[in-house]
């Protein structure tokens, strides 16, 4: 059938191809481009005929590539192309260059990406543990902070370090770490009051903001905390025994306080303080 064609008829066929066609001669040089990478391009068309990777022009100096996904940067009067490509070699002196446009599709995909991103920027739950996330915490301590300020209220923060967690990210796979972070956290969890707040801050950082709560009583109730994760048992985990190693850190607000303030005294108490070790299933 294909020997019925006319050099007319493939050139009419070859041109109206929805997929960008361009020839390259053995020496590498582009000898013909079809309409549909003429019109995809633009302007920019006429850079392209006779033209080598060494002679073109920088900005198309992509779609020499052999193929993968090549992208052009827009210019005046013409937009950003994205293309899937794929060469062919049809003689020793003769290869043929394939281009898709996957603009759309491109497009499609970075904004499902900015999508994603702000669907997680307004996510403030931890996956893992249900507590707040490290932007869903600090929400929380904002405007206790800024409560503090105002009105002198008492206010403590206590920050909770897993010293070892590296260790038992080796000791457990991912399943197991994270039933024994919910078990944790259900724990924690138990010792709040209706106007606390807790969130996991980092995988190894749990923080929790006490309203009207001066240092001891953060400080019992850090106690408390050691006291319950020694009684910890995690029937999940039943066959394995570890160690868990904290570290506690508090802080009162003072005058002059804002968040970054009171969190960094928080956190040096907790830097420097002693390990505790609790056995786990044991």
């Amino acid at each position: 059938m294909l020997e019925k064609l006319k050099p007319a008829h493939l050139t009419t066929m070859l041109n109206s191809a929805p997929t960008g066609i361009l020839l390259l001669d053995g020496d590498g040089k582009v000898s013909w481009i079809n309409d549909t990478l003429t019109e995809t391009l633009g302007s920019r068309s006429h850079l392209l005929i006779g033209m080598t990777p060494t002679t073109v022009d920088h900005a198309l100096r992509e779609m020499f590539k052999p193929e993968g996904e090549i992208s052009l940067q827009a210019t005046a009067g013409n937009p950003a192309i994205h293309w899937l490509t794929t060469t062919h070699n049809l003689s020793e002196q003769l290869r043929v260059k394939y281009f898709v446009d996957i603009s759309s599709l491109s497009n499609l995909i970075q904004e499902r990406d900015r999508l994603l991103t702000q669907v997680q920027a307004l996510t403030i739950k931890d996956d893992v543990t249900g507590l707040l996330n490290h932007q869903g915490i600090f929400q929380a301590l904002e405007p206790q902070v800024s409560r503090s300020r105002r009105y002198e209220n008492l206010l403590s923060v206590l920050t909770i370090k897993i010293a070892n967690y590296d260790e038992l990210k080796r000791q457990l796979n991912t399943d197991e770490l994270n039933t024994l972070m919910l078990a944790m956290s259900q724990v924690l969890n138990d010792q709040m009051r209706w106007a606390d707040a807790i969130g996991r801050v980092e995988d190894d950082e749990i923080l929790m903001v006490l309203p009207e709560t001066e240092a001891s009583t953060a400080q019992h109730l850090a106690v408390k905390i050691q006291n319950r994760l020694s009684e910890l048992f995690v029937p999940a985990l039943a066959e394995k025994s570890f160690e868990i190693s904290t570290r506690f850190g508090m802080a009162q607000w003072h005058r002059g306080d804002d968040v970054a303030l009171l969190m960094r005294r928080a956190r040096e108490m907790m830097e420097n303080s002693a390990e505790a070790k609790v056995a786990i299933n044991a």
